[in-house]
């Protein structure tokens, strides 16, 4: 059984980190832990599982995605994940602390990363300048019009603009 850490798992799926450890929790991938607690990932389980994913094309996968500009609105990531952790408690949450003007952002690189991949995807944002600052309706134009993906756009009510 060949084992690799966190972060080659990551690398291997395009899974998030806590998506993995959720995975690995509830017995869906097999995993160990050192004594030091680090996770170590079955590579047999994983490619099963991603061929077991793939063949399913009937999986849709939700997506809650939350983005601050700085560390010093922690306090409002923290309300928006709690607002769309409400709205849908089986969501993947996958959040950002930068600018809505940088598309280097490692979270949102991820979501197209996964629709490039063709996963079904349904991504649920607070409000569209959480995605994005300008350039929402390009990104959600690239994402309906990917062939292998039918990924779709929630937009929230948690907008406070002015």
């Amino acid at each position: 059984m060949a084992l690799i850490p966190l972060r080659k798992a990551v690398e291997l799926t395009g899974l998030s980190k806590n998506t993995l450890r959720k995975y690995a929790d509830n017995g869906t991938i097999k995993c160990e832990k050192t004594p030091g607690g680090t996770r170590l990932f079955d590579v047999e389980s994983l490619l099963t599982f991603g061929r077991s994913q793939a063949s399913s094309q009937s999986s849709q996968f939700t997506i809650c995605y939350c983005r601050v500009s700085s560390t010093k609105q922690k306090d409002d990531l923290a309300r928006q994940i709690a607002y769309l952790h409400s709205l849908f408690p089986e969501a993947e949450i996958i959040f950002d602390i930068g600018s809505g003007l940088n598309y280097k952002r490692k979270g949102l690189r991820t979501i197209l990363e996964r629709i490039v991949r063709g996963d079904q995807l349904t991504i649920v944002v607070a409000c569209r300048d959480r995605l994005t600052r300008f350039g929402f309706e390009l990104i959600e134009y690239l994402v309906r019009s990917y062939r292998k993906s039918s990924a779709a756009f929630i937009v929230g009510k948690l907008c406070s603009i002015g």
